[in-house]
């Protein structure tokens, strides 16, 4: 693919797509040519190591009650339970008559190396924020 911000439009002619599909790919190709002996941009990867790390399927729950019997998301949970008491983001507190609670909910995310092997569960609590 090749990106370009140099474009010139000419709106009084017609586009012929046949001698436009020809011309264009004898183009690219032309461009191309002196691109591919050239060394790889650093931090640059090839298409093939790019799919084959997208050959990856994770399952994470969708909510508390799919998360609860699984042992690896009971420790995110745990994990993250203990991070908030160390950090005391929040306190619990006892519901007042005129004061409505504000719910929680689980989110779960799978944390994924370079090569798309798994690194860690990850279980946030946040805040229903529409509450």
């Amino acid at each position: 693919m090749i990106v370009s911000k140099d474009i010139k439009f000419i709106e009084t002619e017609k586009w012929n797509f046949k001698d436009a599909e020809r011309s264009a790919s004898k183009e690219i190709l032309q461009d191309l040519g002196d691109y591919v002996n050239e060394a790889p941009v650093r931090g640059t990867r090839l298409l093939d190591d790019i799919y084959q790390s997208c050959n990856v399927v994770v399952l994470e729950p969708a909510e508390f009650e799919e998360a609860k019997n699984d042992p690896k998301w009971i420790d995110a949970m745990k994990e993250e339970l203990r991070m908030i008491e160390k950090n005391q983001t929040w306190e619990l507190m006892d519901i007042t008559k005129h004061k409505k609670p504000i719910g929680v909910k689980w989110i779960y995310g799978t944390k994924l190396n370079a090569d798309g092997t798994i690194n860690k569960h990850k279980a946030r609590l946040v805040v229903k924020g529409y509450a």
